[in-house]
């Protein structure tokens, strides 16, 4: 089997492992967990959209940068220089967005939460950190794989390892 049809049989794993764990979280765990709430429901969803266009923000182009630059640095033997600034910015930019979450938490939350919602602010906010980190984190890695040629990775942390996070933090 070539190289092209095993990634493309492994990518396939992995979504269908996303695609069934997100049918089990969608029809099962979620209507039987927020049965009394379903504006918790709505709540966890609306944190996750919003982490993933957070998430995209704080990459500040790291992925653009590295599969542009990765070929120029590889050959003139400095990858670590690039791989250093390609994490330093996001990790920076998350910190300050971590410090953000905390000293101004009643102003943000205040957009999203109201009485009818039975999740604690600060259950939500870990949630959105950690999420947002998350996405981040993956958005990262996954430019860093495509320049390896390599895509199971990516395949697999954003369609599986995104809904196992949103599964745990369902029981936070």
């Amino acid at each position: 089997m070539g190289i092209i049809a095993r990634q493309g049989v492994s990518n396939s794993f992995a979504i269908f492992i996303g695609f069934f764990l997100g049918g089990l979280n969608t029809v099962f765990i979620f209507p039987h967990v927020f049965q009394n709430n379903l504006e918790d429901l709505g709540l966890i969803q609306l944190l996750v959209t919003v982490s993933f266009i957070i998430g995209q923000l704080l990459t500040f182009g790291s992925v653009g940068i590295t599969i542009r630059y990765y070929p120029k640095m590889l050959s003139e033997k400095r990858v670590g220089q690039l791989m250093y600034y390609i994490w330093i910015l996001p990790t920076a930019a998350l910190t300050l967005f971590g410090l953000i979450l905390l000293l101004a938490q009643e102003n943000f939350l205040s957009l999203f939460i109201d009485e009818r919602i039975s999740i604690s602010s600060a259950s939500a906010l870990i949630m959105l950190f950690f999420l947002t980190a998350g996405i981040t984190f993956f958005r990262i890695v996954s430019g860093y794989s495509s320049v390896l040629k390599k895509t199971f990775l990516p395949s697999f942390l954003n369609e599986v390892v995104v809904r196992l996070l949103i599964l745990v933090f369902t029981y936070l």
